[in-house]
């Protein structure tokens, strides 16, 4: 089920760069967030929790894309703490799954092993945010960043010789022949998003 969750993600972003941004899936958002929140308060559905979730979010995600001519306001300072989390996102992937299983033991502890509603659960597992992102940022720098510097000279030697590395959205190709006709508006957008 993971492996599909995780997917979803790839097919909306590789829809996008060949521009045939559909949304996904086809019922309205509000009914699937409305079925994904009470998947979790009913046993049988439960294990689908993380599925409905995954497929709410490549809904918001894809439509987002589709309707990117419309400007969404944002305040600054959460705009630039999205930016920052897109780019420690590989660290917070590895770490957030351990920390966050943690969470409920630590819970247990503190209350001697009495019961935790789940919602309290979820409402501190939310809350380890602030601790998950400050760990992420941490190991992007010592372990990310490091990465990349040790894996750029491999890269050189390996890059075909006619082809200039690139980086923003110049890297995308187009994918095919109806990917030559790219949208305008898309591609400006692009340009916004690399300066």
């Amino acid at each position: 089920m993971y492996w599909l969750s995780w997917s979803l993600g790839a097919f909306v972003a590789e829809r996008h760069l060949r521009g045939d941004c559909l949304l996904i899936p086809r019922i309205s958002l509000y009914a699937l967030g409305a079925i994904a929140v009470a998947s979790s308060f009913f046993r049988p559905l439960s294990k689908m929790t993380f599925l409905l979730f995954a497929l709410l979010t490549a809904g918001v995600v894809a439509k987002l894309l589709h309707n990117a001519d419309q400007k969404i306001s944002i305040p600054e300072f959460i705009r630039h703490h999205l930016q920052q989390v897109g780019l420690w996102s590989f660290s917070l992937y590895l770490l957030h799954q351990p920390l966050l299983l943690v969470v409920p033991q630590v819970a247990a502890k503190i209350t001697s092993g009495a019961y935790i509603h789940p919602l309290l659960l979820f409402v501190l597992c939310i809350a380890s945010w602030v601790l998950i992102v400050p760990i992420a940022r941490l190991f992007y720098r010592l372990c990310e960043l490091p990465s990349i510097a040790l894996g750029k000279p491999f890269r050189a030697r390996n890059a075909p010789n006619h082809a200039p590395q690139r980086t923003g959205s110049a890297a995308f190709e187009p994918l095919g022949p109806q990917d030559n006709k790219r949208d305008s508006r898309r591609h400006n957008t692009y340009e916004q998003m690399d300066s």
